[in-house]
């Protein structure tokens, strides 16, 4: 809509122009393109200078002229709806301040510059776009734009400004805060932490016939389903539903006990109880001639087009060439006791490497090992959670049930997982008894 406007405004200034024919400069204006492109308050001097050589009996072309520019400058203070950036000089706006599209308030500080560490530096052809340009870096707290070399420059130091020629000032109101980072959780290092494992992410397909064919899809629920076009299962169905495409129709599939293929035509979803071995490939399959000469028949005598099958069935997870990790059996050293579980006084605990609980402890005490560490706790009856630091010797006991939670080097953690006699029927507190009775836990 702005366009249609200015379009027509332009046309009623060169027309104001040309009708007063003496007015040549008008004209020349008009069809430089000159005036269209220029603020509001340059088109109002040449407005002005426009005027003073029109003849003086031209009253009424003046006063269209006049009307014209006016609504013309209005019109140039906008294009599409979007406000025109401001343009700042120096002296005129000095303190004036200006807000970035990221919300970073500045104050234009004129003919003053700064003595801080810098980051970098651009070339920026206007002083707002030096102030946007501080404003994208996080810890920018200043920026100097230099009024003969259009030169940016952003700096890193919250500090009052110095007097300097021919540079300005971008200074926020308030000093930026670094945004918050979460530290790294410490690495862990060999030989005492266990190295983490290379974890394989599987790529999932989507399930879309010809593109997929042979692929193998991922249903949300886990089952493995592959792929094959133009293919039809002739057993007896286990159920037949709607369906929008292929691949809603395996999900059906994997949520259905029994179902082991599907097939799918035309919104319909059969699912069967049969896999591969039942598939058949459909007549004029990868061509589609048969079926296409079907659907043009059927155009003609309006029955409706005929169906097209698409399968899948259900495969075995696929298998990846994975190293072997060394595991030393009952050992409560680290690395080699990471994961393993070990049982003292009918208790048992999950031990780790590198991590601690980090929860607020209820005594800790020099030990001799990690192993006495969790012998004790197991004879303490509100004692669930140990943290051993290695170098120390040091033994906190805790009542945290579940896995550490900090990451750290140097320390060996270990959790109570229950009795270890707790699902066997005769088996006793803890699943440990002497002459029938269960074996006590102190009270610490």
């Amino acid at each position: 809509m702005a366009m249609s406007i200015t379009n027509f405004l332009s046309i009623l200034l060169v027309c104001s122009c040309y009708l007063n024919p003496p007015n040549t400069h008008c004209a020349l204006l008009v069809s430089s393109g000159s005036l269209f492109d220029t603020r509001s308050i340059r088109i109002k001097h040449q407005l002005f200078f426009t005027m003073s050589r029109m003849e003086p009996t031209s009253v009424f072309l003046q006063l269209l002229f006049f009307v014209t520019v006016t609504l013309f400058a209005a019109q140039a203070e906008a294009v599409d709806g979007q406000v025109r950036p401001k343009v700042y000089a120096c002296p005129r706006d000095d303190g004036i301040k200006h807000t970035s599209p990221n919300g970073v308030t500045f104050q234009l500080l004129c003919g003053r510059g700064t003595t801080a560490n810098r980051i970098d530096d651009t070339k920026k052809f206007s002083q707002a776009a030096c102030a946007d340009f501080c404003s994208e870096h996080p810890e920018c707290q200043s920026a100097d734009w230099n009024t003969d070399t259009k030169n940016c420059a952003r700096f890193s130091e919250y500090i009052p400004t110095v007097p300097n020629a021919g540079v300005n000032t971008w200074f926020p109101l308030e000093k930026r805060e670094k945004p918050s980072e979460k530290p790294d959780p410490t690495p862990l290092d060999p030989p005492n932490c266990p190295k983490s494992p290379d974890m394989i992410v599987e790529a999932k397909n989507s399930a879309k016939c010809p593109e997929n064919n042979g692929q193998v899809y991922v249903t949300n629920e886990g089952s493995y389903f592959k792929l094959k076009c133009d293919h039809q299962n002739w057993d007896t169905v286990i159920t037949s539903t709607r369906a929008v495409d292929l691949q809603e129709c395996i999900e059906l599939c994997g949520l259905t006990m029994g179902c082991e293929s599907v097939a799918f035509y035309n919104y319909q979803c059969d699912l069967y109880p049969t896999g591969e071995t039942n598939l058949v490939m459909c007549a004029g399959a990868g061509k589609h001639d048969y079926f296409y000469m079907l659907e043009v028949i059927a155009m003609l005598i309006h029955i409706g087009t005929p169906a097209h099958h698409d399968a899948a069935f259900r495969v075995d997870p696929p298998a990846y060439d994975v190293k072997d990790e060394i595991t030393i059996k009952c050992s409560t050293t680290c690395p080699g006791a990471h994961g393993q579980t070990f049982e003292a006084n009918g208790v048992q605990f999950r031990m780790s490497c590198c991590k601690r609980h980090g929860v607020v402890t209820f005594a800790s005490e020099q030990m001799p090992s990690f192993t006495e560490c969790m012998k004790t706790c197991a004879m303490i009856t509100s004692c669930a959670s140990v943290d051993y630091h290695e170098r120390t010797g040091m033994c906190y006991y805790g009542k945290h049930f579940g896995e550490p939670t900090v990451q750290v080097a140097g320390w060996a953690s270990a959790y109570s997982i229950g009795c270890a006699g707790a699902c066997k029927k005769d088996g006793g507190c803890c699943g440990s008894t002497q002459g029938g009775q269960p074996v006590p836990r102190s009270e610490l």
